[in-house]
This record gives C-alpha cells, structure tokens and sequence, in this order.
C-alpha cells in the first residue's frame, strides 16, 4: 500500500492547478473579470456601462499586470530560457 503522506513529484503543482479550473467557482465569476456580477448588481445597465467597464478591464488589470508577465514569458519562451520562463 502507497504512504499517503508522501506526495509523488509534481502533486503539489497539480494541486495549485485545480485551483484555477474552471470547474471550481472562485470569485464574482473571475472568468469575465466580474461583469456578469457588475451586471447583476445592476453597475452595467447598458451600452455604455459595458464600454466603460471593459475600457477600465483593459487599462487597468490586462495592460498594467497580464500583457507585461505575458510579454516576458513570451520573451523567455523564444530566448529557449527555461528558468526565466518558469520565473514568470
């Protein structure tokens, strides 16, 4: 019989990444950066509202923390540099 206080390699990381499946619900619908949860609170009525809401998602999480880890792991990748891209 396996010890069950043992974890084989690479468990831990497997773990992490049932974390951020899409089939454990995490927050105000994270997916869609909140907007059916905006949307339900009655924040988003209309046209409007839905541009303004993906303007601020875009100047405000994609531009300032997504685009530049994506930019560097995108470098990394094509440099063949494994320990930089597990860096990031």
């Amino acid at each position: 019989m396996a010890d069950m206080g043992r974890s084989a390699p690479g468990l831990p990381g497997l773990r992490l990444l049932q974390l951020i499946s899409p089939n454990l619900p995490t927050g105000a619908f994270t997916y869609s950066q909140g907007l059916e949860w905006a949307v339900e609170c009655g924040w988003i009525q209309n046209r409007r509202d839905t541009r303004h809401w993906l303007r601020s998602v875009l100047n405000d999480s994609l531009q300032t923390l997504e685009l530049p880890i994506l930019i560097r792991l995108f470098n990394a990748a094509n440099s063949s540099s494994h320990t930089e891209f597990q860096h990031w």
